[in-house]
């Protein structure tokens, strides 16, 4: 079986599998989202030639469809040319990586592995985290004034929010990297290095999300993770360096302790947040929490990428959990140091 991907006019998602016999169809539209139209194939192949993967209109990551498949009335080669075929393996999904769209374009999202749901107790328990520290950000802007004549300004209670966010990120990449590591690739007792770290750079794809402070105009975009280098995996992520610095010697580093530097810690949160659960869930249609900053930008991964729910079956559709960096993925998880020795 095959299956392919296309837009309907609206900009909702339609998938489409062949079989030999059958093609089943889901358009994820609201009012049709869990319903699955079967038809006789009539013919075997789609003229998929024409590949739009890469088309984006109006800055928006969906584009328009150029037709809607729902009935053997309206199914002509013709009609499905605008079809691209998907890459992945319907029903499968990596735990606390999230891929689907997102436009800021009318709020326009698709998500069938919401994270907020799929990885639940994990979610309340990042949610109530990173609002906390939300809040500590909040807390100082009552003392400091975020602008640009503001953002060297260090003190301790900076040092002491620049230091907790920090650990935050490194807990939030922990528990990304457990979940789509195979055992024998976690390093020697499970103490990850910034250069282990960095494989989430290109999984999440860090380096392509940026944000706004929120109420507060004149800043540049937050882009955190956008000067993440491989070679050197600690110093050129600035507001982490900074951290390791004034967290071992207060003394002498006491001057790393920016507005700026805890400002892309923050903005990190909420990056590696939304690039777990969705950005949906920072969005005043949707999961409507709350963030000091909004989003100006999140990574396109094409239609043909995102990870949908196997419905051949019908609803309830199928699912499972699968690792990112697993043995079967293709990938590697590049470790910086030893890995655990396994029995």
């Amino acid at each position: 079986m095959t299956t392919y991907v296309t837009c309907d006019p609206e900009g909702y998602l339609v998938f489409l599998t062949i079989s030999p016999d059958l093609i089943h169809i889901r358009n994820t539209h609201p009012q049709n989202k869990n319903r699955v139209k079967t038809i006789n194939n009539i013919f075997r192949e789609v003229n998929d030639s024409k590949d739009l993967s890469d088309v984006k209109i109006d800055n928006d990551v969906f584009y328009p469809a150029y037709a809607l498949i729902d009935s053997e009335d309206n199914l002509t080669n013709e009609s499905l040319i605008f079809f691209c075929k998907y890459e992945g393996n319907i029903g499968e999904y990596n735990p606390r990586i999230w891929r689907g769209l997102f436009s800021n374009h009318g709020n326009k999202f698709f998500n069938d592995f919401p994270g907020k749901y799929f990885n639940r107790s994990s979610w309340i328990s990042s949610r109530i985290s990173s609002k906390n520290i939300y809040s500590d950000l909040e807390n100082i802007f009552r003392y400091i004034e975020p602008n640009y004549q503001n953002l060297n300004t260090y003190s301790h209670k900076l040092r002491e929010i620049l230091i907790i966010a920090c650990t935050e990120v490194e807990c939030i990449m922990r528990m990304i990297c457990d979940d789509n590591v195979e055992e024998e690739d976690i390093p020697g007792n499970n103490f990850y290095k910034t250069g282990d770290y960095f494989n989430l750079k290109e999984a999440l794809k860090l380096g392509e999300w940026s944000l706004e402070l929120k109420n507060y105009s004149g800043l540049e975009p937050f882009k955190p993770f956008e000067p993440w280098l491989k070679e050197n995996p600690t110093k050129s992520l600035f507001w982490y360096d900074a951290y390791n610095k004034v967290k071992h010697h207060r003394e002498e580093n006491i001057r790393e302790a920016t507005l700026f530097n805890v400002l892309n810690s923050v903005a990190a949160i909420h990056i590696l947040n939304s690039a777990q659960y969705g950005p949906e869930i920072y969005s005043n249609q949707y999961g409507n929490e709350y963030s000091p900053f909004d989003l100006l930008s999140a990574p396109y991964f094409g239609i043909q990428n995102v990870q949908v729910m196997n419905y051949l079956k019908g609803y309830p559709f199928e699912f499972k959990s699968v690792k990112f960096f697993g043995r079967d993925s293709g990938r590697q998880f590049k470790r910086s140091g030893r890995a655990r020795k396994t029995k």
